[in-house]
């Protein structure tokens, strides 16, 4: 503390904050994934559910067969939930979910202390088990159980795509 005898004012010197990035929680990941997943309900699913109610025959075993039309618009509405993650990810680093938690993906590749962005390859990497694809199916059941297996929180895709959900810790 400094005491100006003169002014008759005191004034505290504190150490100036210091922020540290470190692997977002695991609770913190799992709300700003749900959060997006209410936004992509809210604004890209629920616009075309009378359209799917039409497609799909209201009677009869019909009813269980996939059609055409109903086929192309579920794989078009998987691309569009697809690049939502990729490129908010990629030009912001962050989905809207992630936001509302402060959390942000960086690129684990670089030193820890340079945490830098991730390249357009890594975001399509680390959201591939968005595609409704039979391959990456599997990534619905392996990746999240990945995060508790490994010593930092990550996922299956975020190991391999060399990249990390991370948020600010002030020291």
């Amino acid at each position: 503390m400094v005491v100006d005898v003169n002014n008759r004012t005191a004034r505290m010197e504190l150490p100036v904050e210091r922020l540290y990035l470190g692997p977002a929680s695991v609770i913190k990941r799992l709300l700003a994934f749900m959060m997006d997943l209410v936004i992509l309900n809210v604004l890209v699913l629920l616009p075309f559910n009378g359209l799917i109610e039409r497609i799909i025959p209201s009677l009869g075993i019909g009813a269980l067969a996939p059609t055409l039309s109903l086929l192309l618009l579920l794989y078009g509405l998987s691309i569009v939930i697809f690049l939502y993650f990729v490129l908010f990810e990629y030009y912001l680093l962050q989905t809207p979910g992630k936001m509302l938690f402060g959390l942000f993906v960086v690129n684990a590749a670089k030193k820890e202390t340079e945490h830098g962005r991730i390249t357009l390859e890594q975001a399509v990497v680390r959201n591939l088990q968005t595609m409704p694809i039979i391959p990456f199916l599997f990534l619905w059941f392996v990746d999240p159980v990945f995060v508790f297996l490994s010593k930092n929180g990550q996922r299956m895709l975020e190991s391999w795509s060399r990249s990390l959900v991370v948020e600010r810790y002030v020291i």
